[in-house]
């Protein structure tokens, strides 16, 4: 990926990024969603969506949704339904569109505000309707230890309640849970909502870390080195697995496209990319989320070699005519595609 960013364009756009507690009946991660997002009894869709208003209302002028009908791939929080609101986008979807609910079979009725998902979508950015959709949990698996009232330990992974977490908070040492949320860049994920779920396989995404002879540990999640289940460290991965006498037992690993290379996972037909994540500068490059899959080098260097503190917004990119792809957006979470903030002028194509 290629960008052109100023530092200080950076971080004017992403002042407004830190989540706050929405109004009630609105979005519960980050600033309130656009007015034409709903959430319904349960978190869910509700009942009746705004069926006049179809699946307009993402604040992209005409001269930006008539740039293309190539795909469109979204990765970010949901904010509510309206279709479904995610990333400052709006989605329309077919009630019979099926979901992959992380690996589990599912439809879009599953859905729930505060849930990540991975959507790929066609047509023109004023007008877009998911052709497939994924949930994406970021942990999931035995609650170990709770952290008084701000977190949990789950599967190894710290578990912070961002502000206006939806789902349950009272989980007790022996719950297993889902975890929706985005991770920092020290690995602590910022939980959006947490689901109960039934006890079996375990699932974390994340950086593995070397621990010594033979041994890696995914947060503080430890396990062995397998020559048939080679994990790399410094690679963004998934790991599944399974307890046996306390200890995890890895049974399958597969490259985390996400955050290794959002190019290949969206393929070759998607020409914008939208991702949603926690957004920082250190060492004069531009890091989204947990380890480096998204770094990309700044214009100029930050002054004095100071890291920028990370914050969270969503980074719109399009392909350019050599294939790669560059920033042509950067806005704060719940934030209308097409907005304009200070110093967004920085950024170029």
């Amino acid at each position: 990926m290629r960008w052109s960013l100023p530092s200080w364009a950076l971080f004017a756009a992403l002042a407004a990024c830190a989540p706050t507690p929405p109004p009630a009946g609105t979005s519960t991660a980050g600033p309130p969603a656009p007015a034409i997002c709903r959430i319904g009894p349960d978190d869910a869709a509700p009942a009746q969506q705004v069926a006049e208003r179809g699946i307009g209302g993402t604040g992209i002028s005409n001269e930006e949704g008539d740039r293309g009908i190539g795909g469109t791939g979204i990765v970010g929080v949901i904010t509510g339904f309206a279709s479904i609101c995610v990333g400052g986008l709006e989605v329309e979807y077919a009630p019979t569109l099926a979901a992959d609910l992380d690996g589990q079979p599912g439809s879009v009725a599953d859905l729930r505000a505060g849930q990540v998902v991975v959507v790929e979508a066609s047509g023109r950015a004023d007008a877009l309707r998911a052709e497939r959709l994924a949930l994406r949990f970021e942990a999931s698996g035995p609650v170990e230890r709770r952290d008084g009232t701000t977190g949990l330990q789950v599967a190894g992974q710290r578990v912070i309640f961002a502000p206006g977490m939806r789902g349950g908070r009272d989980w007790q040492p022996g719950d297993w849970v889902a975890v929706s949320g985005l991770r920092q860049a020290d690995g602590t994920i910022m939980a959006s909502r947490l689901d109960r779920r039934a006890p079996g396989r375990i699932l974390v995404r994340g950086i593995a870390q070397r621990e010594g002879a033979g041994l890696l540990r995914l947060g503080q999640l430890r396990f062995r080195r397998s020559l048939l289940l080679d994990v790399q460290p410094g690679l963004p991965v998934v790991l599944t697995g399974h307890l046996d006498g306390g200890a995890f037992v890895l049974d399958r690993v597969e490259t985390d496209l996400v955050l290794a290379d959002p190019a290949r996972r969206f393929g070759p037909a998607v020409d914008r990319i939208v991702i949603e994540a926690y957004i920082g500068v250190a060492a004069g490059r531009l890091q989204m989320g947990h380890g480096t899959g998204f770094a990309a080098g700044l214009a100029r260097p930050l002054p004095g070699g100071t890291p920028g503190l990370p914050r969270r917004g969503v980074m719109d990119l399009r392909r350019q005519s050599d294939g790669s792809f560059s920033g042509t957006e950067l806005r704060a979470p719940g934030q209308a595609a097409g907005y304009r903030g200070e110093g967004l002028g920085g950024l170029s194509p």
